[in-house]
Order: C-alpha cells, then sequence, then structure tokens
C-alpha cells in the first residue's frame, strides 16, 4: 500500500526563483540585520528625545545603552553604530546636546 503524501510539492524554475531573489535584494532588504539595528537605534533615539521632555520618566536605562563602551553585545550600541557605519561619540555629543537643553528648558519654565 503506498501512501501519498498531503503536502503537494511546487516546482519553481530557477529563473522564478532568481528573479525573486532579485525582487528582494533591490527592495532593500538585502542586509535585513542592518534594517534591524537601524529601527532600533532609531526608535532609541526618539524614545530618549521624549522622554527628556517627561519628568516623570527615568532616562537610566537608556543612558546606560548610550554611553556604555560595550562593544561585545550584538545589539550593544557601540555594536549598532560600527555595523552602520555611525560615529557613537558624534551622537553621544548630539544626546548630551539635548540634555543640557531639556534641563535649561526645565530651569527656564521654572
Amino acid at each position: 500500500m503506498e501512501l501519498e503524501s498531503p503536502i503537494e510539492r511546487v516546482y519553481i524554475d530557477d529563473g522564478d526563483n532568481a528573479r525573486y531573489w532579485d525582487t528582494v535584494k533591490y527592495n532593500g532588504h538585502g542586509h535585513p540585520e542592518q534594517d534591524l539595528m537601524l529601527a532600533l537605534l532609531k526608535d532609541a533615539l526618539r524614545n530618549y528625545r521624549k522622554h527628556l521632555r517627561n519628568p516623570k520618566k527615568s532616562l537610566d536605562e537608556d543612558r546606560r545603552w548610550f554611553f556604555s563602551n560595550d562593544r561585545d553585545g550584538l545589539f550593544s550600541f557601540e555594536s549598532v553604530c560600527a555595523v552602520l557605519g555611525l560615529n557613537a561619540q558624534r551622537i553621544r555629543k548630539h544626546l548630551r546636546a539635548w540634555d543640557r537643553a531639556a534641563t535649561d528648558s526645565a530651569v527656564n519654565s521654572q
């Protein structure tokens, strides 16, 4: 007695397969790890800036991530910047400027 598989096998010829991967690659998805790291960095920067305006939010964890010199962690700030070709020190300089501006704004509004 011969059993047939309930899974239908579909053959994709090499031409279709090549066109699919060319489409994926040319639509900016050739390096999904970099896309993920960029999304992580953008989200972290947005949250940092947003929390600067909210005195009830603590930025301790965010500051630890941004200002840590950890290069071993895959998603550490230093690693993310290295993979994306960004200058971590320049970004930190801007974060410090945001901190000063938020502090000055809070002092002036009192």
